[in-house]
């Protein structure tokens, strides 16, 4: 067989698999963390979706190179999803087509809660300003899901702001598909007595877990009368949420919860061991006398093997606070580190795997885990330099402006939030019951958090109107106390398949910037030369052979 006829055989197959290759939707993913593969949960829920879904993108047009990375991102994986489900109808809208001013689109996008982002693009040796809208609208014909397609963190850079944005996209658009599709919600109850978290300073939270479930308020002492009833209807709940609670538990009480955590129930606490009055902390001179706040719970976590510590953790990994310095007009807001504002990054758990940011806590607590039959998992701990400071003590505001001295900071981490799991045994089992109408069991299969941050839960407000959780105003700083807080409900709930897709790692290789920004002239022309010199090489090598044979 001659080379001409090689030759031919070698392009007429090239051609067939090309044309072969059009007609099949068949992918592979060579990628050694699966990038380009939809997990099994995302692959379930897209088949189950009976109703067509439209996904609006709105990035189009002459992008940025990040923002057209995103934009060819997400096109794939809607790709994906439309291979699946033909029920998936996909648009990239360019939001400039429209005859409006920049102004006018700005504000017509506004409208539907789509902010921009101001890019500065510098191509070809010129700086031009940009401006994009990273959105997408889910709607089924009855309501609409909108969903950012970037993802900021405390520190991030627009480049890694993209970057977050293509690790989460699947569970972004996945996330959308569920709350829109999602017909009947799973109850769970906020605790209103107590003295627990007002409305408005956990606004932002609720209006977040309406989104997925069926959220309701619960009075303890309402059924004070009826004790019975009062198990009976916490019961219905799987879930229950104690946000910085200010009274104490009777034994009564805490034997309710206890009889509802071994029928299966979980709870959610949020819980202040110090109290500090705040307003003292800015106007009396800036000191405020810091005590423990006993709400009667002690024996209560010590039985599920927890205990937080009277104590308040000064860390040097913290977040700043803002500190009015001079007078009249010349008074300036100058950020100090504010060791009691420690931050911290969540553990790799089941609930928090990845791409969570800094949390916030203020004002917390260490707790120690014991010897008991639940299984225990720290979810958020201190910085490996901390102090600790006795109780009752004093907080003086005039500290943050002292600098730190490392030396002092000499402690090894300890944990702001535990997990505890497993089959959990009644505080009441050798006691007699303080509510005969109960009958008593001695055990059951339970799930727990507790955050020893009364706080970690609540937004600030502004005229009386809630900001989002995590967001602190007096920095214009952002934390990820709200993501955490989800994953957690949706771990205590059952509902953590939205938690597996969240924690799809990716991996984005990136060009070292500083080695291309120093690479030689020889460097460039060497790679340009490189592939030509190639193509000689084989064409010679080619032509030699067929003149031999």
């Amino acid at each position: 067989m001659n080379n001409k006829i090689i030759i031919n055989l070698y392009l007429f197959f090239g051609v067939f698999v090309m044309l072969i290759s059009q007609t099949l939707d068949y992918k592979i993913d060579l990628t050694n963390n699966n990038r380009f593969t939809l997990t099994p949960s995302t692959v379930s829920l897209v088949k189950k979706i009976k109703q067509e879904i439209r996904i609006d993108v709105f990035l189009s047009g002459d992008l940025p190179s990040s923002y057209r990375k995103l934009s060819i991102e997400t096109d794939e994986l809607l790709n994906s999803f439309k291979s699946i489900n033909n029920n998936f109808k996909v648009n990239f809208i360019n939001p400039f087509n429209d005859d409006l001013s920049i102004e006018d689109l700005i504000s017509q996008m506004a409208s539907y809660g789509m902010k921009p982002e101001y890019i500065v693009d510098t191509k070809n040796q010129s700086i031009e300003k940009k401006i994009i809208f990273p959105w997408a609208i889910l709607n089924d014909g009855n309501q609409s899901v909108l969903i950012s397609l970037i993802e900021a963190s405390l520190g991030d850079s627009d480049e890694q702001k993209i970057i977050n944005g293509i690790e989460q996209l699947e569970y972004k658009i996945i996330n959308g598909i569920q709350r829109l599709t999602n017909n009947s919600k799973t109850k769970l109850a906020f605790i209103t007595s107590h003295g627990t978290s007002s409305r408005l300073k956990i606004s932002d939270w609720l209006k977040s877990l309406q989104m997925y479930y069926e959220v309701s308020v619960f009075d303890f002492k309402k059924y004070k009368h009826n004790p019975k009833e009062t198990l009976d209807n916490l019961i219905t709940y799987p879930l229950l949420i104690i946000s910085n609670p200010k009274e104490i538990f009777t034994s009564e009480e805490k034997f309710i919860l206890d009889q509802y955590q071994i029928n299966g129930g979980n709870i959610l606490w949020l819980i202040d061991r110090i109290k500090i009055n705040i307003d003292s902390l800015f106007k009396n001179n800036g000191i405020a006398v810091a005590e423990k706040n006993d709400i009667g719970l002690d024996d209560y976590f010590f039985n599920y093997g927890l205990r937080i510590n009277t104590e308040l953790v000064k860390d040097m990994y913290c977040a700043p606070l803002v500190i009015a310095n001079g007078k009249g007009n010349q008074t300036q807001y100058v950020p100090f580190p504010w060791v009691y504002y420690p931050m911290s990054k969540p553990k790799n758990t089941i609930i928090n795997r990845t791409n969570i940011g800094s949390l916030w806590f203020r004002f917390v607590s260490p707790i120690d885990t014991l010897t008991s039959t639940m299984n225990h998992n720290y979810l958020a701990a201190s910085s490996n330099y901390i102090q600790l400071q006795a109780i009752p003590s004093v907080v003086d505001l005039s500290s943050a402006i002292n600098s730190l001295k490392p030396d002092k900071f000499n402690l090894k981490s300890k944990p702001f939030a535990v997990l505890s799991e497993g089959v959990y045994q009644s505080l009441f089992k050798n006691r007699i019951s303080p509510i005969k109408d109960i009958i008593k069991k001695n055990d059951g299969i339970s799930k727990l958090i507790l955050i020893s941050d009364g706080q970690f839960g609540e937004n600030q407000t502004e005229n009386d109107n809630p900001l989002e959780l995590g967001y602190d105003k007096w920095t214009n700083n952002f934390y990820s106390n709200k993501k955490f807080l989800m994953n957690s409900v949706h771990y205590l709930i059952d509902q953590n398949f939205i938690t597996k897709v969240r924690s799809k790692k990716i991996k984005i290789n990136l060009f070292n910037q500083i080695k291309v920004n120093n690479r030689s002239y020889y460097g460039y022309v060497l790679i340009l030369i490189t592939p030509l010199l190639a193509l000689i090489t084989l064409n010679y090598i080619v032509a030699k052979r067929q003149k031999r044979y």
